[in-house]
């Protein structure tokens, strides 16, 4: 897998996010930047919500990097969605102190869906885009299946979505194609779920006992196959443009960077279709 479809995703930076509850240090942001950017990864996922990612990142600087942010749920209060759409682009311009943002999210995939209130957010966004403050306007989603109904209300440039080898409902719903046809950008994400297919036998509590997870792990040990080398090889072998990944520190990023460089063909037979309540960790 070429080095350049990778993406930093930032939520570890701020916060305790998926099941490595640790949150990165200023130190290891320092030097997983360094070493992405020597690789040849240039851009970078964050969000305003992400609590103190954007103040670690604007201490190690950012200016060189293709920055990917986020417009949040819209909060039931505001009534005026253009100034808010505005204020949150101008605050992540302010607190990253960069003169342009390469794409905007809207993060919340409900809000896409109410067609009066996405159309709203899209079209200040557009109008930002215009201004040359944005680049790029994209949607955040998990439920491909909801998407592929109103993907036509949209002219978006990219979508980001969760993606693994226990979630390929971006293929089977067919919105991938879809996107594709449409010269539509696709960023996959949650290609470890959030670190539970890099747990292995160390599965939290309330996942010892899934079959599904069990039968993954005992496939990797009878085929004496690394869990990260499995998962990106998984990845590659579909159409996608960028491929977005958290880590905690410098030598999990090394490790990944490493483990793409020799994928493997042999991969379990088996897809887990609809069961919401492993894949979707909204609902853990």
């Amino acid at each position: 897998m070429r080095i350049n479809k990778f993406i930093i995703g930032t939520a570890k930076f701020g916060m305790k996010y998926g099941f490595y509850k640790k949150e990165t240090s200023l130190k290891q942001v320092e030097k997983i930047l360094l070493y992405a950017k020597k690789s040849g990864i240039n851009i970078l996922d964050t969000a305003l919500t992400y609590n103190n990612a954007f103040d670690k990142l604007v201490k190690v600087g950012v200016k060189d990097w293709n920055i990917i942010s986020k417009i949040p749920s819209l909060p039931k209060e505001v009534k005026d969605i253009k100034a808010w759409v505005y204020k949150i682009t101008f605050l992540t311009l302010e607190k990253l102190k960069i003169s342009k943002i390469d794409t905007m999210l809207i993060h919340d995939e409900e809000n896409v869906i109410n067609l009066k209130i996405g159309k709203k957010i899209f079209n200040s966004l557009e109008e930002l885009k215009k201004n040359k403050l944005i680049k790029n306007i994209g949607c955040s989603i998990y439920d491909s299946y909801k998407i592929k109904k109103i993907i036509n209300y949209y002219n978006f440039d990219l979508v980001q979505c969760p993606f693994n080898i226990l979630d390929t409902r971006i293929y089977s719903s067919g919105l991938a194609e879809i996107l594709h046809k449409k010269n539509i950008k696709l960023h996959l994400r949650s290609i470890f779920l959030q670190g539970l297919l890099l747990k292995s036998s160390k599965l939290p509590k309330k996942f010892k006992n899934n079959k599904i997870l069990q039968s993954f792990d005992k496939w990797l040990a009878n085929n004496n196959k690394n869990n990260i080398n499995v998962c990106l090889s998984f990845v590659s072998k579909f159409n996608f443009d960028k491929l977005i990944v958290g880590v905690s520190n410098l030598k999990q990023f090394q490790e990944i960077i490493d483990r793409s460089k020799n994928l493997t063909n042999e991969l379990p037979e088996f897809i887990i279709k609809n069961n919401n309540k492993l894949i979707d960790p909204r609902k853990w």
